[in-house]
């Protein structure tokens, strides 16, 4: 039997790893997700009235 290697992932891979699922769903409380709300919200508002 050949020998197994373990199914796991390098440190380098965690990061990236990290840095991506960062990019996909940033800190909900961080000023760029809290301006973003806000826009989404203004333009809701402005879609609303016409």
């Amino acid at each position: 039997m050949p020998n197994r290697i373990p199914n796991t992932i390098t440190d380098q891979q965690w990061n990236a790893l990290g840095r991506r699922a960062q990019k996909a769903n940033p800190d909900v409380l961080s000023d760029k997700a809290t301006r973003r709300r806000l826009d989404s919200l203004k333009q809701r508002g402005k879609a609303d009235q016409s």
